[in-house]
């Protein structure tokens, strides 16, 4: 198994190589699959997300090391999240997102799925803040 990759049935553990190089465990209430033989990356949510998690989980995801890289479409799934996420994490985030795409052809594409009305409405929130840009940003409930 790749580092960065979550086994199924842990969806709240993620394994990852910390910013020395070393492995570390994180339990978070979101983490992601990098699935590059169907040219995905699955990132879960679930419970109470904070603007210190979320942040984390892009950093190590945007991190340039992972497998994350061009012709991946995320697919970020906020079924059972409760996101406690500001606006100026959201652009942290997208800053992160321009730095790493950059050299990337073509758009590159998330799909959102929040159904609640709060996370539908945050989605949309970090949809607008990614326009215009390389990042292409698709919510639906």
């Amino acid at each position: 198994m790749a580092t960065g990759v979550v086994p199924p049935g842990s969806p709240s553990t993620w394994i990852g190589t910390g910013r020395n190089g070393g492995r570390r465990r994180i339990r978070l209430p979101c983490d992601f699959e990098i699935r590059r033989d169907l040219g995905l990356v699955v990132t879960r949510f679930q419970g109470d997300v904070s603007d210190r998690e979320f942040l984390e989980l892009y950093t190590d995801l945007l991190s340039g090391g992972e497998g994350f890289g061009p012709g991946l479409v995320e697919v970020a799934d906020l079924r059972s999240a409760r996101l406690a996420v500001t606006s100026n994490v959201f652009r942290q985030v997208n800053e992160l997102a321009k730095a790493r795409m950059a050299g990337f052809p073509g758009p590159n594409r998330t799909v959102i799925i929040a159904p609640a009305d709060v996370t539908y409405g945050l989605a949309r929130m970090y949809s607008a803040i990614c326009e215009p840009g390389p990042e292409e940003v698709h919510v639906f409930r």
